[in-house]
């Protein structure tokens, strides 16, 4: 990943899966460049860590869709819904490919629309991809042909 060092990216990612949660992080360090990673577990924590970090907003957040209480799609109208969080890069990083999910995320302005591969190399090579996404500014993406990264 072509990223200049002094830029950090900052990715806070809301997924009650405790296995998923570990596995993105593990991944996120494998990968060469300067990430930082923040995690919550449900929407309630989400928006407890936004309010905490207002003054600093992560460059990235990857939101699952089903999460207890607070689940990924109230979080995403929310999040589109608040100003103060207008330009925050939000990727939906979920198991479902369901086109209503797909088509509700992107019509609430979700940046892209990760489907979780099963497997370490095919969630490394994708969130490799989505990191040089952001990287060369290509997010977020507005072609609904290419919304979907599987």
């Amino acid at each position: 990943m072509n990223i200049n060092h002094n830029d950090h990216i900052r990715i806070l990612l809301a997924d009650d899966d405790e296995d998923d949660r570990e596995f993105f992080t593990d991944i996120i360090q494998q990968i060469n460049g300067p990430v930082h990673v923040v995690c919550t577990t449900n929407g309630k924590e989400l928006f407890l860590k936004l309010d905490e970090l207002s003054d600093n907003l992560p460059d990235l957040l990857f939101l699952d869709l089903n999460m207890p209480g607070i689940d990924g799609r109230e979080c995403l109208q929310e999040v589109r819904s608040k100003h103060s969080l207008n330009q925050l890069q939000i990727i939906i990083c979920s198991t479902s490919a369901s086109p209503d999910d797909i088509n509700y995320a992107f019509e609430k302005g979700a940046g892209l629309y990760m489907v979780k591969p099963h497997n370490f190399s095919g969630y490394y090579k994708m969130l490799d991809n989505v990191l040089k996404l952001y990287a060369s500014k290509k997010l977020p993406v507005r072609d609904r042909q290419k919304f979907v990264y599987s």
